[in-house]
């Protein structure tokens, strides 16, 4: 599976990684906690490879800032079946753009999405799956950093404590990452540079 990503800056990244910590110190069953800190793009079966050689010229002079403003949860996220804590990034139209830019360029093999995986009640997250093998591609996808997700209610402790954190950064994205993701491992291809 071919993941395309949005890397936190350094102290990001190290914010990220201590909500991380207490989330598996705290819980013994968790997703995504063990996961190293990004926003997902795209994340897709059916992309094929040779397209990702038109994107570094496509993003050569792209700017963006990245603006974390704040904390919040998936409830049900449909892919874990459990509560998804994330910071939020600050949706706008740059952001929505890039992710549209990127998706535009690729090329999918669409006979490798398995149609049996499709498990979306909502009509949009089940189209958008089915072209690109990703259920977050347009409009709808709500930028975020995820920190984990865990089978606690909104109404825990320390899940009210979580959404109670007011943080506000932003950060001027430099890159985006694309990986190689297999049983539970990420491996790096290449890291695209905004010049």
């Amino acid at each position: 599976m071919l993941v395309i990503t949005i890397m936190p800056d350094f102290l990001l990244k190290k914010n990220i990684l201590e909500m991380k910590k207490k989330v598996i110190k705290r819980f013994k069953k968790h997703t995504y906690a063990d996961h190293f800190p990004h926003c997902t793009l795209l994340s897709s079966k059916s992309v094929k490879l040779k397209s990702l050689n038109k994107l570094e010229k496509l993003l050569n002079n792209y700017n963006l800032q990245i603006e974390i403003d704040g904390t919040d949860i998936f409830l049900n996220d449909p892919l874990t079946n459990s509560n998804t804590l994330f910071l939020k990034i600050k949706k706008n139209k740059k952001i929505i753009n890039l992710q549209k830019l990127i998706i535009e360029n690729l090329d999918f093999e669409r006979n490798l999405i398995n149609k049996s995986d499709v498990k979306f009640h909502n009509s949009i997250l089940k189209n958008s799956y089915l072209r690109y093998g990703y259920p977050f591609v347009g409009n709808h996808w709500i930028p975020h950093f995820t920190i984990a997700s865990i089978n606690s209610s909104r109404n825990s402790v320390f899940v009210k404590n979580f959404l109670k954190k007011k943080i506000n950064y932003s950060y001027t994205l430099n890159e985006i990452s694309i990986w190689y993701f297999e049983n539970n491992h990420h491996k790096l291809i290449n890291k695209l540079k905004f010049k």
